[in-house]
């Protein structure tokens, strides 16, 4: 496997930008987890955390503790794959509030042979505003699971669902 990238810190801030360990069809190795644990997360102007693989070896997994967190203006986590390993799974625990706004999205998507990998969110508060959306999405594979559990969802002009158009 590649490495992994972890940041633990009491605030990460992302403007832009990108924190992902993708593994390319050339390489043979599993890409690597991304791991973030920090107080307040804040990613916004199209940030994106990733892991991704187009190879035949499967994603990493991206996993997100925060006391609070949001994604906002386009900002992505995300686990993809176009090859035929697997995306890798997304986990996300927030103490307080996770905040979506702005056409932010966590998304787990297979357009490739590998299947989509599950996102699982632990919340005391979610909310999804102005067309963000928490997706899972299979074109030639299974798409993967959505958990949420928490206090309180909240939906605003934003959706949460899980799709495959696989025949």
């Amino acid at each position: 496997a590649f490495g992994q990238v972890e940041i633990k810190a009491p605030r990460l801030t992302m403007d832009g930008g990108t924190i992902g360990t993708p593994s390319r069809l050339s390489i043979s190795v599993r890409a690597g987890n991304v791991h973030v644990n920090v107080g307040q997360l804040t990613l916004q102007g199209q940030a994106l955390i990733n892991t991704s693989t187009s190879s035949a070896q499967d994603a990493g997994m991206v996993k997100i503790q925060a006391t609070d967190a949001a994604l906002t203006n386009g900002a992505t986590i995300s686990a993809e794959t176009t090859g035929s390993g697997n995306a890798g799974q997304i986990e996300i625990a927030v103490d307080r509030g996770l905040v979506l706004s702005e056409a932010s999205r966590i998304t787990s998507s297979t357009t490739g042979e590998g299947e989509a990998g599950s996102i699982d969110i632990t919340a005391d508060e979610l909310a999804l505003r102005a067309n963000s959306e928490i997706t899972t999405e299979g074109l030639q594979a299974d798409g993967g699971n959505i958990t949420i559990q928490g206090r309180r969802v909240l939906l605003q002009d934003s959706a949460i669902r899980t799709t495959t158009d696989r025949g």
